[in-house]
């Protein structure tokens, strides 16, 4: 590596090109646009864009290529301005159009992408068709290419589909990593590029991503009405698919569960929590109950325990270890990914609060064990067989002995028709009965409207 690597990168490209193509692809390019201006042209000290020294050289042959560009997010109007100020003169314009025609892939999608992947890699007809029906009903993959590509390579490279689903939902709670889709929002935010109290029109950022995701939680879809500045943030951000007209954003559709879950991790969870009961008081017809149990819950909790905190409940950010460790994280609540067990944790002092919420029409003994069972620390990252999910014992390992200083109190959300505990000794039970004022720091007819949204369940 040479001493001076600014005068590495900064060079001057000898003019050989005999003959070019009428266009220039670029992918990944919001990675470029960050990255400093790197060249300079003969004559010139001028830091130029990337792309300058094929404008330059290629005018020369009578050929002034397209660029055509993509990425998994881009800021469109960065890349205007590059081109505008990098490349052209004070009278010359560039002129461009935006085609977003990429759609989510949905199972049927899915299963063909699937099935084309591992054949193209012979792999045995028995395990593909085991494969297709694993990811075709795990919906948590549907959505972005990425998402399935991601579980295809994992699976190719450990021929193990517990393996391949269980590095899959790690990446995806991991905000930290490479799979997490909204990781330039997160860096934005951290970074203070932007904001949740930022103003767009009449509007907050933070107001309509709170609005958006108890949308998709009522209905099952969300569409982000938004244009200029905000359109290309919330496409670059990785929120959803966007919809164009005359080459401009005018929404953005929020179409994947995946995304929704991750949105727990950024957004502010108690603003969340307000609008989403609001929204039940007036319209009790939830699609994602599950989801949305969590976040009620997980609030109500909190609240109950410290009912002047409503206003702090916040998502931990980090890892669970991360988490268990944490001396500083009041009233804020820890989501596990979906192969650990419980679907809540709070930490409050010296006491771990493990709750698993269920949300069923009836529910057997066999089951109300099995939930039970969830909040057993012994049981974290288990099969219903007792076995360690392959792909978390280091995991595993590294949880169980921050446990053992822990006062544990393992708790069951129970909403059913069946009034019957028995085989649930071993947990707090949080039922209508045996809590009927759980909710009051939230809204007290709560448990209301949950009677209301499993009576419509029950009516389809």
């Amino acid at each position: 590596m040479p001493q001076n690597k600014s005068a590495a990168i900064n060079h001057t490209i000898n003019s050989t090109i005999n003959r070019c193509f009428d266009f220039v692809a670029i992918d990944e390019i919001q990675m470029i646009v960050e990255s400093s201006f790197v060249f300079s042209l003969p004559n010139s000290e001028n830091a130029r864009p990337f792309y300058s020294p094929l404008v330059f050289y290629t005018k020369h042959l009578g050929k002034f290529p397209n660029f055509i560009v993509s990425g998994t997010g881009i800021n469109y109007i960065a890349i205007d301005e590059l081109m505008a100020s990098g490349t052209m003169k004070a009278e010359q314009f560039t002129s461009h159009s935006t085609i977003s025609n990429i759609q989510p892939l949905d199972k049927d999608a899915i299963d063909a992408y699937s099935r084309r992947i591992l054949s193209d890699h012979n792999i045995d007809a028995a395990e593909i068709e085991k494969f297709v029906a694993l990811v075709s009903s795990f919906k948590l993959c549907h959505g972005r290419a990425r998402f399935i590509a991601y579980i295809l390579d994992s699976f190719l490279a450990s021929r193990d589909m517990e393996v391949a689903i269980s590095q899959f939902v790690s990446g995806l709670s991991d905000i930290k990593g490479d799979l997490f889709p909204l990781k330039f929002f997160r860096r934005d935010l951290e970074e203070d590029k932007t904001s949740f109290t930022k103003v767009f029109g009449a509007d907050t950022l933070g107001r309509i991503l709170c609005e958006g995701i108890t949308k998709y939680m009522m209905t099952g879809n969300a569409t982000l009405e938004v244009h200029g500045q905000l359109a290309s943030d919330a496409v670059r951000y990785g929120l959803g698919f966007c919809e164009v007209s005359k080459g401009r954003i005018f929404a953005v559709d929020i179409v994947e569960d995946a995304i929704v879950e991750c949105l727990r991790y950024v957004v502010p969870f108690s603003d969340v929590v307000r609008i989403l009961a609001s929204q039940l008081l007036r319209y009790p017809k939830a699609q994602m109950v599950g989801l949305m149990l969590e976040y009620l819950v997980a609030y109500a909790l909190v609240a109950s325990l410290h009912p002047g905190s409503v206003n702090q409940i916040k998502t931990f950010t980090g890892s669970m270890v991360e988490y268990l460790k944490s001396s500083t994280a009041q009233y804020q609540v820890f989501f596990p990914d979906h192969c650990c067990g419980p679907d809540i944790l709070f930490k409050d002092g010296n006491t771990l609060y493990i709750i698993q919420v269920k949300f069923v029409d009836t529910v057997a003994k066999q089951e109300r064990v099995h939930a039970c069972s969830t909040t057993d620390p012994q049981h974290f990252y288990c099969g219903r067989n007792g076995s360690v999910l392959r792909g978390y014992e280091t995991e595993r390992e590294e949880i169980l002995p921050l446990l053992t200083n822990l006062h544990l109190e393992r708790q069951v959300f129970l909403h059913t028709t069946t009034k019957t505990t028995v085989g649930m000794e071993e947990v707090t039970v949080i039922n209508q009965d045996k809590h009927p004022r759980f909710f009051d720091n939230l809204d007290n007819g709560m448990w209301a409207v949950l009677n209301s949204i499993r009576d419509e369940f029950n009516q389809k």
